[in-house]
């Protein structure tokens, strides 16, 4: 009995096909139950049993899937960053993992740069359109510095000192660029918070922009983490939009949040001046750094 129950916990823990099928089917029906329950019967046991059992089996399918990802990830996906030229360049396959997994952040940047589109034209609202240009300039920045550094990977003839300066000069333009448009953002939280964003109707819109912030905030301490075990500027770099990103995702999470669920005499002004204000001014700061640190090692030799 004992080893029975043992063996029936490691197939929950580790999913196979099988359980992944009867997962799936257990949540396809729950999801027919609880649609023909809303349509027809309008019964309450029916609809809290369906939703429980969907909800669960919505959990363990996403569970699954993150295994299973997570696996392939470790057989497949690594073995190639670690072999790859990338690892060279980076005197390790850390910086190459960075390097693939800030793609995969550019990505999710433009997806919800779209989202930020379609509220700034469905609620004609400078603010979201604004939202949605800084994402999309801080998805070509990453890209640009991820195209950098696959160009260096392609380059076999650079001796150390030459593939420093390289990613000096790399980090420099990143930077150079990203200031700009920071301080460009400050006047557009201005605007934000003189106007005032638009109501907005419905909870979807939150619990997007929510999601978005705290998977931001989370791919952000990781860099930081990973960054600050070495001194590579395209890897510091890569940090220093992490940051950017995850602040300005604060920025929006803030004022989606206040839209959506304040009542027009109670909005929070002076936490979206904070948080906003806030954002800008620290990614200005870690853009002058980045600046004031690599502008002379750039040009002049290294010790």
């Amino acid at each position: 009995m004992k080893e029975a129950a043992r063996s029936l916990f490691k197939a929950f823990l580790r999913p196979g096909l099988a359980t992944f099928l009867s997962t799936a089917l257990l949540f396809t029906l729950s999801l027919a139950a609880g649609v023909l329950n809303w349509l027809y019967l309008k019964n309450e046991g029916i609809e809290i049993a369906a939703f429980s059992f969907l909800g669960l089996s919505a959990a363990y399918l996403a569970y699954a899937l993150i295994r299973y990802g997570v696996s392939f990830y470790k057989r497949r996906i690594v073995p190639k960053m670690d072999a790859s030229r990338l690892s060279c360049v980076f005197s390790g396959a850390r910086g190459s993992r960075i390097v693939f997994f800030s793609l995969g952040s550019s990505l999710i940047n433009v997806g919800y740069a779209a989202l930020h589109l379609a509220m700034a034209i469905i609620y004609s609202s400078f603010w979201y359109g604004s939202s949605a240009a800084y994402l999309l300039l801080l998805a070509a920045l990453r890209t640009s510095t991820i195209a950098s550094s696959f160009h260096l990977a392609s380059k076999t003839d650079l001796s150390g000192d030459e593939l420093e300066k390289a990613k000096r000069k790399i980090a420099l333009v990143e930077a150079s660029l990203l200031l700009p448009f920071d301080l460009a953002m400050g006047g557009s939280v201005t605007a934000m918070i003189v106007e005032g964003p638009p109501r907005v109707e419905g909870t979807i819109y939150a619990i997007a922009f929510a999601a978005y912030a705290f998977f931001k905030l989370i791919a952000a301490f990781v860099h930081l983490a990973e960054a600050r075990k070495g001194n590579d500027p395209v890897i510091s770099t890569l940090r220093m939009l992490s940051l950017s990103d995850a602040l300005m995702s604060m920025v929006s999470l803030t004022v989606i949040m206040d839209s959506t669920f304040s009542e027009p005499e109670t909005e929070l002004i002076w936490i979206k001046a904070l948080v906003g204000f806030a954002s800008v001014i620290v990614t200005a700061a870690l853009a002058v750094f980045a600046i004031m640190k690599n502008a002379k090692r750039a040009t002049t030799a290294l010790p």
